[in-house]
This record gives structure tokens, C-alpha cells and sequence, in this order.
């Protein structure tokens, strides 16, 4: 409406504010303005007529106003008695994106949920406004399943126009049920928001700056997202930049002094990419990792935590040098020495007593060993009864286990 048009129906309304046609006519207005607002305040609570109350209520419901919406009197009793005329002006004048936002509110959900269910089952709309659904499906949903609408139902209506999906917004803004409905969806809609998430944030075009900060992200959203391309074993095709990212980090974090490890959202997320390599690419990251946690140069409690998380990548642990060998020895002390913080590593090292039990050890460090594995029985018990029976140590973990005992 032009200001010419706008200002004869105001006029209409204060020379007679009974006449159902001039507040229809309001209910047309696009900008909300003071003098709407003081029209429909000043003949609010004189006002018997339905007609004029649901105009009204469009009024405001157009300009997602919640809270003035419920101040009008017997306002759902007038939607329901002039039902044709409520979804009349409904189909005409309001759009999801108005009932959505209401029905976020508190204040008008209770009146603007059953009118959006309505629309809903009804298909009453023919295009929708996607925003508030993407990071309030939550809300949403359980606001229309208390008015009678399913879940189910409501993301079927939903997924059933034509979306863009370019628009789905970031990991961190994205609803988490509804990240889950698409992670889990099968119907089209779905599955293209799922393949456009994947490859956005996963996918080839990810730089390594932009892999390390999914590393370190917090955000459960992107924890969930690996875990069901792990579960689902789905197409991953960002691995060239993430193999570059996880060298990169570990070489930076591994190499601390004093150590200090990676937070368990980080760790969780990377053991998660990890497990979505293809199977040569692993064996070439645990030969990265092995040179690590044999490298003396680094910190004994870098090297212990690198074999507990990382552990699994390792292609053999068995110690190809003398070098090697003093490294594991000084693991086996930091076991011994510190039992409260080494369950993993301990049970990683027993897991692979086959993989030990081809060590040629060295001569000069065969009591350390035997020594070693004498105190850590209980922690070892895999390695320590292949060591008590194998030729050249027999008479030494005897030795041991008696020095142990008196």
C-alpha cells in the first residue's frame, strides 16, 4: 500500500471502527508503524466482532509480533469460530516464516501452533521460509507434536518443497536434531543436504588450516557428523588434506616440551578421520607415528600418550635398534612409575606381546627387560609368560620373580 492508501484506511477505521472492512484493509499493511499499533490498542477491548480480531491478529502475526498477538481478547475463540476467514487471510497474507517465528515465542506459541499445524496438513502454502527450521527443528517439532502434528509428519511436509542447499547453515548453527534427521534421512531432500555437508565440511576442497580447526573443534555437531561417516561408512573425499593436517598437528604436538595433550574432542574427532582413510594411507600415518614415539628427542609422556591413542595405526612395535630399545625400556619405567596414568599403554603393549616376543634383544639391555617385565606381571601378562618361557630369559625372570617375592 502506497501513504495515500495507507492513511484512508486508518481514517476509515477512527470514523468507524465497527466496520469489518477497514480493519481488513489493515490486516494488508506490510510495515508495522506506530499508528497501526495504536489503532488496534485503543479499539481492542471494545471490539466483539471475530472478524476484526483475527484482523488484528494478522496484523500482528505479519509482523512476528508474539506478545501483542496474545493481548487480544477472546482471540482464539475467534479463531475458532470464523475458521474459512482465519485461513483465508492466513493462505493470502502470512507466511511460515511469520508462523514459525510465533511459534518459537512463548507467548503466542499456544495460539500460532494448532494455525500451523493447520497449514501443514493442509498444504496451504506453496514455497517456505527454511531459515528458522534449520536451527530451531527442535523447538518446532516438539511445539507441533504438542498440538497434534508428529514429528514425522512435519519433516515430511517440510522436506517435500524444493530446497536449496546451499543454504543449509554452518555445523555450528545447524539444529542438532535436525542434523541427525539428515544424517539419518533417506528420503532425496536428505540425502542431498547430507552429500552437501559432507563435502562443505569435509570434503576435498578443506585446506589443511581449515582440517585443523575441525581437529580442535568443540562442537558436538561435528563429532557426530564423523561418527556416522564412520558408522555408515560413507564416501570420504577430503583425505589428501587431512593426512597433511594430521602430520602437521602431531609433529607440533608431539614435539612439546612439557608435553601437553590435545583436548578428548580433538583426539575424538581425529581418530574418527583417521578410521575414515583408506587402508594404505594408515599404514603410511603409523610409520610417521612409530618414527615418533621411538624419537628420543621428544618426551617420554609424549611418546606414552601417542602409543595409548594412537597405538592402533602402528603397523610393529618391535624395536629395530639399540636406540629403539632404550626407548621402550624408558616406556616400560614410566609404566612402572606412574601405574595410575598407563592402563592404556600397558594393555596396547600386551595386546602386541607377539609382535615383542620377535625382539632380539641386545645383550646389554636383556636384565632391564626381564626386570621390567618381572615388576609389570600383572600389567603384562601376556608378555611376561612368553618371556618366562623363552630361551635366554627363563633362569633371568626366575631370578627376578624371587628377588620380587622375598
Amino acid at each position: 500500500m502506497d501513504e495515500e492508501q495507507t492513511v484512508a484506511i486508518t481514517t476509515a477505521i477512527s470514523a468507524d471502527p465497527a466496520d469489518e472492512r477497514s480493519w481488513l484493509g489493515l490486516a494488508f499493511f506490510e510495515k508495522y508503524s506506530s499508528v497501526v499499533s495504536a489503532l488496534i490498542k485503543s479499539y481492542m477491548p471494545s471490539t466483539k466482532s471475530s472478524f476484526i480480531k483475527i484482523a488484528m491478529a494478522v496484523a500482528y502475526i505479519r509482523q512476528d509480533m508474539g506478545a501483542e498477538l496474545a493481548e487480544i481478547p477472546e482471540i482464539e475463540s475467534a479463531f475458532a469460530q470464523e475458521p474459512q476467514f482465519l485461513n483465508t487471510l492466513t493462505g493470502a497474507l502470512i507466511t511460515t516464516g511469520n508462523l514459525f517465528a510465533l511459534a518459537l515465542q512463548p507467548e503466542s506459541r499456544g495460539l500460532v501452533a494448532p494455525l500451523l499445524v493447520r497449514v501443514i496438513r493442509t498444504r496451504m502454502v506453496s514455497n517456505i521460509f527454511a531459515y528458522q527450521v534449520y536451527r530451531n527443528y527442535t523447538e518446532l517439532s516438539e511445539t507441533l507434536e504438542e498440538a497434534g502434528l508428529p514429528e514425522e509428519d512435519f519433516l515430511e511436509w517440510f522436506t517435500s518443497f524444493s530446497l536449496a542447499v546451499e543454504n543449509i547453515p554452518s555445523l555450528d548453527q545447524i539444529d542438532p536434531q535436525f542434523l541427525e534427521e539428515i544424517l539419518d534421512g533417506s528420503n532425496n531432500t536428505l540425502l542431498a543436504f547430507r552429500a552437501h555437508i559432507l563435502e562443505r565440511d569435509f570434503g576435498a576442497k578443506n585446506d589443511v588450516t581449515a582440517w585443523l580447526a575441525i581437529f580442535n573443534s568443540p562442537n558436538p555437531r561435528v563429532a557426530n557428523t564423523l561418527n556416522h561417516m564412520v558408522s555408515k561408512k560413507l564416501d570420504f573425499t577430503g583425505e589428501k588434506n587431512a593426512h597433511a593436517a594430521i602430520s602437521a598437528y602431531f609433529a607440533t604436538i608431539i614435539k612439546q616440551s612439557p608435553f601437553m595433550a590435545p583436548s578428548p574432542s580433538a583426539l575424538h574427532n581425529i581418530q574418527a578421520i583417521l578410521t575414515l582413510f583408506d587402508k594404505d594411507a594408515r599404514v603410511i600415518i603409523g610409520t610417521e607415528i612409530r618414527a615418533w614415539i621411538y624419537d628420543n628427542a621428544i618426551t617420554i609422556e609424549s611418546s606414552v600418550f601417542t602409543m595409548s591413542e594412537l597405538g592402533f595405526l602402528l603397523p610393529s612395535i618391535t624395536p629395530r635398534n639399540v636406540l629403539e630399545e632404550e626407548r621402550l625400556l624408558q616406556i616400560l619405567l614410566f609404566i612402572h612409575r606412574t601405574p595410575e596414568a598407563t592402563s592404556r599403554v600397558s594393555d596396547f603393549l600386551d595386546s602386541r606381546w607377539e609382535q615383542l616376543a620377535e625382539w632380539s634383544i641386545s645383550k646389554e639391555h636383556k636384565d632391564t627387560y626381564a626386570s621390567y617385565v618381572s615388576k609389570l606381571k600383572d600389567r603384562l601378562p601376556k608378555v611376561h609368560k612368553d618371556l618366562s618361557n623363552k630361551t635366554g630369559f627363563k633362569a633371568r625372570m626366575k631370578k627376578f620373580a624371587s628377588t620380587l617375592m622375598s
